[in-house]
Protein backbone atom coordinates (compact mmCIF):
# COMPACT_ATOMS: atom_id res chain seq x y z
CA UNK A 1 0.00 0.00 0.00
CA UNK A 2 1.66 3.84 -0.41
CA UNK A 3 0.62 6.48 1.42
CA UNK A 4 0.51 10.47 0.35
CA UNK A 5 2.95 12.63 1.09
CA UNK A 6 3.36 14.71 3.97
CA UNK A 7 3.13 17.97 1.82
CA UNK A 8 0.22 16.33 -0.01
CA UNK A 9 -1.64 15.81 3.29
CA UNK A 10 -1.29 19.55 4.10
CA UNK A 11 -2.30 20.74 1.00
CA UNK A 12 -5.60 19.07 0.90
CA UNK A 13 -6.25 20.16 4.42
CA UNK A 14 -5.64 24.01 2.74
CA UNK A 15 -7.57 23.45 0.26
CA UNK A 16 -10.62 21.39 1.67
CA UNK A 17 -10.66 24.76 3.95
CA UNK A 18 -10.89 26.92 1.02
CA UNK A 19 -8.10 28.59 2.46
CA UNK A 20 -5.32 30.53 0.64
CA UNK A 21 -1.57 29.94 1.03
CA UNK A 22 -0.68 32.79 3.34
CA UNK A 23 -4.37 32.33 5.51
CA UNK A 24 -3.43 28.37 6.06
CA UNK A 25 0.09 30.01 7.26
CA UNK A 26 -0.94 32.38 9.53
CA UNK A 27 -3.24 29.42 11.27
CA UNK A 28 0.17 27.23 11.49
CA UNK A 29 2.27 30.40 12.77
CA UNK A 30 4.47 29.85 9.86
CA UNK A 31 5.89 32.38 6.84
CA UNK A 32 3.47 31.42 3.66
CA UNK A 33 6.92 30.18 1.96
CA UNK A 34 7.40 27.80 4.57
CA UNK A 35 4.42 26.42 4.40
CA UNK A 36 5.36 25.94 0.71
CA UNK A 37 7.78 24.03 0.97
CA UNK A 38 5.78 21.81 3.30
CA UNK A 39 3.59 21.58 0.65
CA UNK A 40 6.26 20.77 -2.18
CA UNK A 41 8.01 17.95 0.37
CA UNK A 42 11.34 19.86 0.45
CA UNK A 43 11.19 20.51 4.22
CA UNK A 44 9.22 18.82 7.10
CA UNK A 45 7.15 20.31 9.81
CA UNK A 46 8.48 20.37 13.22
CA UNK A 47 6.50 18.40 16.12
CA UNK A 48 4.67 22.12 17.10
CA UNK A 49 3.78 22.57 13.16
CA UNK A 50 2.14 18.73 13.10
CA UNK A 51 0.90 19.48 16.28
CA UNK A 52 -1.05 22.83 15.10
CA UNK A 53 -2.43 20.98 12.31
CA UNK A 54 -4.20 18.38 14.29
CA UNK A 55 -5.94 21.17 16.44
CA UNK A 56 -6.78 22.59 12.79
CA UNK A 57 -8.24 19.05 11.65
CA UNK A 58 -10.23 18.85 15.11
CA UNK A 59 -8.24 15.37 15.54
CA UNK A 60 -5.86 13.73 18.72
CA UNK A 61 -3.26 11.31 15.66
CA UNK A 62 -1.60 11.70 13.18
CA UNK A 63 -3.21 9.08 11.54
CA UNK A 64 -6.96 10.32 12.15
CA UNK A 65 -5.03 13.50 10.20
CA UNK A 66 -4.45 11.07 7.43
CA UNK A 67 -7.63 10.30 6.99
CA UNK A 68 -9.36 13.75 7.20
CA UNK A 69 -6.86 14.66 4.62
CA UNK A 70 -8.15 11.55 2.00
CA UNK A 71 -11.85 11.65 3.06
Amino acid sequence: MTYPSLGFLIRSLRTKRKASVRQFAALLGVHHSTLIRYEKGSVTPSRAVMQRLRVIAGVKTTEELVLIALL
